[in-house]
């Protein structure tokens, strides 16, 4: 997972499919736990399938997130034009390279 933060100062976590939480599908929207907050009773995680965005609905979280399989030319855009506020919490998205 990739956190993203806009020119605008919006942020918006990128996430792989593999990285969504014990996900269901509820026809046009995937649902899932919420990676960020934890959620432990709902899947409080919405995300459009045809576009990749998603909301959590938890009060306290409100996250904006971007499946990256879903939408990856957006994805690669968002990286790209927003590369200074990034934020690695995943090693799926390495930020140094280890040398032998």
């Amino acid at each position: 997972m990739l956190t993203i933060k806009t020119h605008q100062g919006k942020e918006i976590e990128i996430l792989l499919q593999t990285e969504l939480d014990d996900p269901i599908d509820a026809g046009e929207h995937v649902r899932a736990y919420c990676h960020l907050h934890g959620s432990d009773h709902q899947r409080s995680l919405s995300i459009d399938k045809a576009s990749g965005w998603g909301h959590c609905f938890n009060a306290a979280c409100e996250a904006t997130v971007l499946v990256a399989d879903w939408n990856l030319t957006l994805a690669r855009q968002l990286i790209r034009t927003n590369y200074q506020g990034l934020t690695a919490r995943s090693s799926a998205y390495p930020t140094t390279r280890h040398q032998s």
